[in-house]
Order: structure tokens, then sequence, then C-alpha cells
């Protein structure tokens, strides 16, 4: 269902959902904004298919999550700066890139094989 959402609605809103539609709506300043942040990857990691990332270390996880946090606000400054409200469907869109994340992990999955 398509929804109408003004800055109000949009604070009001979970940090997931509010994630979720700031990389639907601002894709090339959210993803920029992570590497910025820099997430923790243990020296060593090789991200090799099936491999977990290690658990960052917790003094490393508060920065990354205050760092983070500053970024949502910025981009969301940024969504309202020529708008006083957008409209979206986060129902759909959710389902669209479940049914996209599949279909990688379906292929992940075969490759390995």
């Amino acid at each position: 269902m398509i929804r109408i959402y003004t800055r109000e609605k949009f604070s009001k809103l979970d940090f997931d959902d509010k994630c979720t539609l700031l990389e639907a709506l601002l894709t090339d300043e959210f993803y920029n904004g992570q590497t910025e942040i820099g997430f923790y990857i243990p020296e060593g990691f090789t991200g090799e298919i099936g491999e977990n990332l290690p658990e960052t270390p917790i003094e490393i996880k508060k920065i990354e999550d205050e760092k983070f946090e500053i970024l949502i606000c910025k981009l969301t400054d940024k969504l309202f700066e020529t708008q006083n409200e957008f409209e979206f469907d986060l129902e759909y869109y959710n389902k669209e890139v479940k049914k996209s994340n599949e279909i990688i992990f379906n292929a992940t999955n075969f490759i390995k094989e």
C-alpha cells in the first residue's frame, strides 16, 4: 500500500524501515555514507561464500552505531530538503527485495554445489 510520509511520520518509523526508505530513495548517498563509516572487518577476513563475518568488538560497534545514526539524520535532512512529504510503498518494496535476495541466495548455493 502506498503511504504518504511526512518528516513527522518518517521520524516515528523504526530504524530498519528508515534505512530501507533511505536506501531506496537516496541509494548512492546511503552506500557512500556506509563506506565512509568504514565498518569493522577483521584482518585476514576473506569474505568467502558462506563465511560469517566475526563479531565486531563492543567499543568499535558503539562508534559505528553512532556514526550510522548521524548518517541517517543527515540523509533524513536531505530527503526532506526539497519536499514536505513523499509517497512510497514500503510493503511492496520489502517484498521485491526479499524476492531478489532469495534469487541471489539460491544462485550462490547453486555455485557452491
